[in-house]
């Protein structure tokens, strides 16, 4: 596996999701069988470059498979 290059979407919780994945150590193939999609499987890297940006529908499956939810906070308030 070589070395991934770094998130580029301007997304933020596009990159914040990443950061997850890459603590977790997870390979865009092992990212793609945790969703249950192909080994080949073009959204990771996609998503990765900037290329293109998840559906609101694909980020909160991706945060459902990592144990995340995606909530909307106002701004300059904490949660909780």
């Amino acid at each position: 596996m070589g070395v991934k290059k770094p998130v580029r979407s301007a997304t933020p919780v596009v990159r914040q999701l990443y950061g997850i994945i890459a603590a977790r150590r997870l390979s865009d193939v092992a990212f793609s069988r945790l969703m249950g999609w192909p080994d080949d499987c073009n959204y990771p890297r996609k998503w990765r470059a900037g290329r293109s940006d998840p559906s609101l529908r694909s980020l909160e499956a991706v945060a459902d498979a990592l144990g995340y939810e995606l909530k909307l906070v106002r701004k300059g308030q904490t949660d909780g």
